[in-house]
């Protein structure tokens, strides 16, 4: 939920993993923050990484949105930006890092150096997170977007996140005993629940069973019967 460091580096495949980049004005004016690239690698100097995976290329296209379940979270304020990763198959079980590249700016017109573009399956197009009115911003993500112009009043930086590990378990060994413990302990209330039913359905046949033999039988088959004295005398 972003409110503080994730417990645990480890992620199974499927879970989302958390990001969140944010920057410290150094006057009065309000800088927006973007991420301008960002790549997995297998090391911490992608020079030695014998694996690369971007995740964030064309000057904030976050291509990993279009081939997974992953996007960029609305903004609670400008000098913050969020985004959900989708954990996937990439060097399972070893140490990962996300290099990435960012820049704050002055908020000006827009323009294809800076924005955040994600790709909504939904509508099956790319949508610029601070202005979907100006998606077409994000027409170039799956080409190549032109260099427009270098940033004027920014700071920019180069950030190293990790290590981060992708495990093949979609949870944790003690979620899922908890769940097994739990789904043993629900059979076992259905096991008694059953047992029950059934002692209370015989106890009920044989009470009927005793009721009708009672009246059929041995008080002659209704109710205030009284044998004959002739009857009996007679035969």
């Amino acid at each position: 939920d972003f409110s503080g460091p994730a417990p645990s580096l480890r992620f199974g495949l499927g879970s989302s993993i958390p990001i969140r980049a944010t920057v410290e004005p150094r006057s009065r004016r309000s800088l927006r923050i973007y991420i301008k690239s960002c790549e997995f690698t297998t090391d911490a100097d992608t020079s030695h990484s014998t694996q690369v995976h971007p995740i964030i290329a064309n000057a904030g296209c976050l291509m990993e949105s279009k081939s997974g379940n992953s996007s960029f979270l609305p903004r609670r304020h400008s000098d913050e930006i969020r985004l959900y990763l989708e954990a996937f198959r990439f060097a399972v079980g070893e140490k990962i890092f996300l290099h990435c590249d960012l820049e704050a700016c002055v908020v000006q017109r827009l323009n294809v150096d800076q924005k955040a573009c994600h790709y909504v399956p939904e509508k099956r197009r790319w949508m610029l997170l601070d202005d979907p009115s100006q998606s077409y911003a994000c027409s170039c993500c799956d080409s190549t977007c032109p260099r427009t112009q270098l940033m004027i009043g920014g700071v920019s930086a180069h950030k190293v996140l990790g290590p981060l590990v992708m495990e093949n378990e979609p949870q944790s060994s003690g979620s899922l005993d908890s769940q097994t413990s739990f789904g043993r302990g629900l059979s076992a209330s259905r096991v008694w629940l059953l047992v029950c039913v059934v002692a209370v359905a015989l106890v009920t046949v044989m009470s009927v069973v005793a009721v009708s033999y009672y009246l059929c039988f041995w008080r002659g088959g209704r109710l205030g019967y009284r044998p004959s004295r002739d009857l009996l005398t007679k035969y």
